[in-house]
């Protein structure tokens, strides 16, 4: 841009909802840019690579998420299976107890607030909400749109529980299978970043976790139906051992270079299974 504002991408629009509340809440809705933004995301990135890549197409990046949620609990798509660990059951889509004793069956909570997949089922009801109406989110589309993609970043609350990054690698693939059969998008390219926290040092449920994001990824080839749509961006350079000190570590300490990194490099990750359709 000029030297009084930041640059906009005009033929891309951002669009972020959060269900926080589990209510649907426009957080932003503009041509992207950085201006007037306290905090950025990957999706800065993502979103100018793409507009260069494709400066004819009109880009709309639907960013439909809440943070703190588990892939294990409350993302758990639809299709997962209870299983057992040591005598403890652990929840399978739709159950109202994340895990319980002794029993096939979950405990009746006296009132149900929450159950396992609450938040995958929010996040698409509200994508399912803008698309519905997509005319209002990116004036003159017509109420016309492809589903070009999907992008996914996240993993650091099932790094809090074993039985969570013990699974994470099943749920991941249902989920990627789940999301797109909801979109009617089966051949759509994914892209996931691994968390990156502690950088090449990490141990522990965090490995297990990052291990389980690079599994999917369909150069490995131990999933076939991934090859060539489904691909996975390490995320363990980005990570600064300043972060260490920052009381937003599962953030990345809000460190604005690093989203930008991890932003850039999911974005030429898309570009390029997007040119192999």
């Amino acid at each position: 841009g000029d030297e009084d504002h930041w640059a906009v991408k005009h033929r891309v629009r951002y669009t972020l909802i959060n269900s926080i509340h589990q209510r649907f809440s426009v957080q932003n809705n503009d041509f992207l840019s950085v201006e007037g933004r306290p905090l950025i995301g990957p999706e800065t990135e993502i979103g100018w690579v793409l507009g260069d890549q494709y400066p004819d197409e009109s880009i709309l990046l639907l960013k439909v998420c809440t943070g703190n949620r588990a892939l294990g609990w409350d993302l758990l798509p639809p299709g997962s299976k209870r299983f057992v660990i040591n005598g403890t059951f652990y929840a399978g889509y739709g159950d109202s107890s994340e895990n319980w004793k002794d029993s096939a069956k979950p405990p009746k909570p006296q009132k149900v607030e929450w159950y396992a997949g609450k938040q995958y089922d929010l996040d698409v009801a509200n994508a399912r909400e803008v698309l519905s109406d997509i005319n209002k989110f990116y004036p003159g589309s017509q109420n016309e749109y492809e589903i070009a993609g999907f992008f996914f970043w996240q993993g650091e609350r099932d790094t809090r529980n074993d039985a969570h990054a013990d699974r994470y690698e099943v749920n991941l693939v249902q989920f990627i299978k789940s999301v797109r059969a909801d979109f009617n998008a089966s051949a759509a390219p994914f892209v996931l970043g691994t968390v990156g926290f502690d950088g090449h040092d990490m141990e522990g449920n965090t490995r297990k976790v990052y291990e389980a994001q690079m599994r999917v990824d369909g150069h490995r080839r131990v999933y076939p139906e991934f090859e060539d749509n489904v691909k996975t961006v390490d995320a363990r350079n980005i990570w600064r051992d300043t972060m260490l000190k920052t009381k937003q570590r599962e953030h990345y300490g809000f460190n604005a270079e690093a989203y930008m990194e991890i932003g850039s490099s999911m974005g030429w990750a898309m570009a390029q299974l997007l040119k192999k359709l």
